[in-house]
């Protein structure tokens, strides 16, 4: 199940609500546009485009773009963890996802620098894997 923008500003504000009221700490994945709509200090945001560096990897040992996607880079029990580690970080489209280049509406937002374009598995779901998050409200033109 994918969430429609609208959804999505509607589950953040119930969030945002939620943890403010009762003081909780909360933490959101996978969405970095989420200061967009959250206000709340117990909230915080994040997602794998901001981590230095990190792999992920399927119990068969290949070596994924994301935990939810089907590309893979390399396998740990062919190469080892090293050279699985080296095949990602070499690869074409690791690089161009790790540094973006942005477009509009992302290219104006305040949240560029942290947010990157958002999340690059959601907008593979959608078609291009290195189109905006079909998710951000920017990107859905209601903010």
């Amino acid at each position: 199940m994918i969430l429609k923008p609208e959804q999505m500003i509607k589950a953040l504000q119930v969030v945002d609500e939620a943890a403010e009221n009762l003081k909780f700490q909360t933490s959101l994945w996978c969405t970095p546009f989420a200061r967009l709509i959250v206000k709340s200090k117990y909230v915080s945001a994040g997602y794998c485009r901001t981590w230095n560096k990190e792999i992920e990897i399927d119990p068969a040992g290949n070596v994924l773009l994301c935990d939810i996607s089907n590309i893979k880079f390399s396998n740990v029990r062919e190469k080892g963890i090293f050279q699985a580690w080296k095949d990602q970080e070499e690869d074409p489209l690791d690089k161009s996802l790790a540094n973006p280049k942005l477009v509009e509406p992302c290219l104006s937002c305040q949240l560029k620098k942290k947010c990157r374009g958002g999340c690059f598995a959601r907008a593979e779901l959608f078609g291009d894997i290195h189109a905006p998050d079909p998710l951000c409200p920017r990107v859905g033109g209601l903010i």
